[in-house]
């Protein structure tokens, strides 16, 4: 099967989007039967796809703009059989006859909850995407939650949506289910995504700070990793000037894989999510996590992780004392979350993925 896949979304920082793209396109480019070429914005762009993906991928340019001339350019790269794009934008001014598309909706929240986007996102969601829509043959959704809201708020038929979960890109191969193969934990609460308001850092501040209070000789450190997002930070202001809270900013793989395995737990109270990634790479290496029982976030947690309301900083608080001074629970999390995270593959995904092309192709053909 011959397919078009939109890498435009690639840049050299990856959050969940990029990680997801990168990821399926590693396994798609090397699995028998498939020919994928990347579309890229350009030249540059191209070099970096290929740098993250396979140096071998065939890619094709379409600059901002273009094509105009669409049968023109299919011609000149393609055939395709099907195009993929990763996320519910599409590259073209109008649907390409005969070449089925598939869309990955990873959530819809700009569309219900704009407050926790910026205005232009909000406004593409509400006004343009339902315009856009409709040109999709298919659609694939990281968990039931996001499949459900694509066809409560967007009237998408559910058989044209498939569920189709993202994976952790760290493995949990190097770390076994027993006590004593997780690494040593230190004093150390993570903070991990991209720093806007749905992440709900404020609380995650507030509760790490009433943590502190109660234990003020425990000790801990409480570390946010995260680009800049946008968006009001009303958390900054009551973090000036303590010794306790430290922003990294953005890390690579490396750096953030070895703070999971030593840190005491991941602290993610998200007020939404269209799968919840950082939930899953934590237990993938054996970190306890507290977040909240909202959206898609059971369907990766399940029972291995410790729920809590997003919006109480007290029960935030109670969970961190909880990990910092029961020591046989937060092993217990770091085994049951190994075992969990181990049902979710990137070889899983690619191969639900690819079934969703089939199912694609046979319903346009």
């Amino acid at each position: 099967m011959r397919i078009l896949f939109d890498a435009r979304v690639l840049k050299t920082t990856l959050t969940g989007v990029e990680t997801y793209t990168v990821e399926l396109l590693r396994r798609l480019a090397s699995r028998a039967g498939a020919r994928v070429t990347a579309l890229c914005r350009d030249t540059r762009q191209a070099e970096l796809v290929r740098k993250l993906t396979s140096p071998d991928l065939p890619v094709a340019i379409a600059r901002r703009g273009m094509p105009l001339r669409i049968h023109h350019w299919l011609r000149q790269h393609g055939p395709f059989d099907l195009m993929h794009c990763p996320t519910p934008v599409f590259p073209f001014l109008r649907k390409p006859p005969g070449l089925p598309l598939v869309c990955t909706v990873h959530d819809v929240t700009p569309r219900f909850a704009p407050q926790w986007h910026q205005r232009s996102t909000a406004i593409y969601f509400r006004w343009l995407l339902p315009h856009l829509l409709p040109l999709f043959d298919h659609f694939l959704a990281d968990s039931r939650a996001t499949a459900c809201d694509l066809s409560d708020w967007y009237r998408i038929d559910e058989t044209r949506i498939t569920v189709v979960p993202l994976a952790s890109r760290f493995s949990t191969a190097a770390v076994t289910a027993t006590p004593a193969s997780l690494a040593p934990k230190k004093n150390i609460f993570l903070a991990v995504g991209t720093l806007e308001p749905r992440k709900n850092l404020e609380n995650t501040v507030r509760g790490f700070l009433e943590f502190q209070r109660r234990d003020p000789a425990a000790g801990y450190e409480l570390v946010i990793v995260g680009r800049e997002g946008w968006g009001d930070c009303p958390w900054k202001a009551i973090t000036t000037g303590r010794s306790d809270i430290r922003f990294t900013g953005y890390l690579n793989d490396e750096e953030l894989q070895q703070l999971y395995r030593t840190a005491c737990g991941l602290v993610y109270p998200s007020l939404y999510e269209g799968f919840g990634l950082p939930v899953l790479e934590a237990m993938s290496l054996g970190c306890p996590v507290v977040t909240s029982h909202l959206s898609s976030i059971p369907e990766v947690g399940g029972d291995a992780v410790l729920y809590v309301d997003p919006l109480d900083p007290k029960a935030i608080a109670d969970a961190l004392g909880r990990l910092a001074h029961e020591p046989d629970l937060g092993d217990t999390l770091g085994q049951d979350g190994l075992a969990r995270a181990a049902m979710f593959s990137w070889e899983r995904t690619a191969n639900e993925t690819w079934a969703a092309y089939e199912r694609a192709v046979e319903a346009a053909a």
